[in-house]
């Protein structure tokens, strides 16, 4: 009879720490999410017209129009010779700038890679048209 009860004893020892750790880790959790949250309308509260973004998929630009019916915005992305427009969903943000050094970063990187991109372009048409010359 006594090892009836401590095994039930030691039974009820297991259960009481499991639950505690079960309600730790809800309060755990429920503190990241509304920490998460209060950033996700931190965020939102900067976005404009005018500002600046990254996009979850890397895409840098700035916000040209925002359709707040359809939860969309459109992002204009290039440099000054070539501009893009491109229309995103609002969920698609990844981070919002705001001021001059945001600003020229995202410039300086983006005419970076647009003029990186035009160099390959253009090497690409090169042997693409030497081929057909050739042939």
């Amino acid at each position: 009879m006594a090892n009836f009860l401590a095994s039930n004893g030691q039974t009820l020892i297991m259960l009481i720490v499991l639950g505690a750790l079960l309600v730790l880790m809800f309060v755990m959790s429920s503190r990241s999410n509304k920490k998460k949250k209060k950033e996700a309308e931190e965020m939102m509260a900067k976005f404009r017209k005018g500002c600046y973004v990254k996009t979850i998929g890397g895409i840098m630009g700035k916000v040209v129009a925002i359709n707040d019916n359809e939860g969309t915005f459109v992002l204009e992305t290039g440099s000054n010779q070539q501009k893009s427009l491109i229309k995103f969903d609002k969920q698609a943000i990844y981070q919002v700038s705001e001021g001059k050094k945001a600003v020229k970063t995202v410039a300086v990187e983006e005419t970076e890679e647009v003029d990186d991109i035009v160099e390959e372009v253009n090497a690409v048409k090169e042997v693409a048209e030497e081929t057909a010359v050739n042939e």
